[in-house]
């Protein structure tokens, strides 16, 4: 198994982000610009098996458990053995579970436009869309108009980022919808992640997101109550924090690291 990966800044403080369900490393575009700004970090991003770069697994059995190894394998091929901050968003949230036992720490056939605007709609609240986006954006792929959106700016952001990566296969995406269907950490294996003495856990959640039932928020509850993680919750906020909230979120992961 071949993962694309890349590898950003030279600090001590290292974070190795995963990213969620279909989408490439790509996706981590904001955070890659922040945190390779600050001198004290190195961040990896990468391609999870069946997106982008990396390979398509020819496996029967699809898990999260597999993506957990993959990541893994990745954090030794690199040499990254602790002090590890592992950041994942979606999908990948429920490939760190395992994750950190480990190492002790139908989209595809619409047209682009038209599967960006769906996309639009599962990850951010109506509220958050049709609000005017920041006065320096300007759009190249979508008709020019006198008032641009947060929509407007997601979508041309995907058709900016679709083209620094290869499409992602059905058949690549649908080995990661069975990893996802197959997920399963019990209570008990979760209070035990919690009480590993050599681990702290933060989970996020928007308040909206239980909308399009992606991961409701009571799921993140649950999770900061058998983890004994800190919970935070974004108001007014789907399920993509890290677009819809890139400052903060940004600064809530450099806070986390260094509190």
């Amino acid at each position: 198994m071949s993962l694309s990966e890349e590898i950003h800044g030279s600090g001590e403080k290292k974070i190795f982000f995963i990213m969620g369900l279909g989408i490439s490393l790509q996706g981590w575009a904001l955070q890659k610009e922040y945190f390779s700004s600050l001198a004290d970090y190195t961040i990896v991003v990468f391609d999870n098996r069946g997106v982008g770069y990396s390979d398509i697994a020819e496996s029967k059995v699809h898990s999260t458990f597999e993506l957990a190894v993959d990541a893994s394998e990745l954090l030794e091929h690199i040499g990254w053995h602790n002090e590890v901050n592992l950041v994942g968003v979606s999908m990948a949230g429920r490939a760190t579970a395992p994750l950190k036992g480990m190492i002790g720490i139908a989209l595809t056939a619409l047209m682009p436009s038209k599967k960006n605007e769906i996309m639009a709609g599962m990850l951010f609240p109506e509220t958050y869309l049709r609000v005017a986006a920041p006065s320096d954006f300007k759009p190249i792929h979508i008709p020019v108009t006198e008032f641009y959106t947060n929509k407007d700016v997601f979508i041309e952001n995907s058709f900016v980022r679709a083209k620094l990566t290869k499409p992602t296969t059905l058949k690549g995406l649908l080995n990661q919808v069975k990893s996802v269907g197959n997920h399963f950490v019990s209570t008990d294996r979760l209070n035990a992640l919690g009480d590993a003495p050599h681990l702290r856990i933060l989970v996020c959640t928007g308040d909206t997101d239980n909308v399009n039932k992606l991961v409701r928020p009571s799921n993140s509850k649950h999770l900061s109550t058998h983890l004994g993680a800190k919970l935070i919750i974004y108001e007014d906020s789907g399920h993509s924090l890290l677009q819809q909230h890139t400052v903060r979120y940004n600064k809530m992961i450099q806070d986390w690291i260094e509190s």
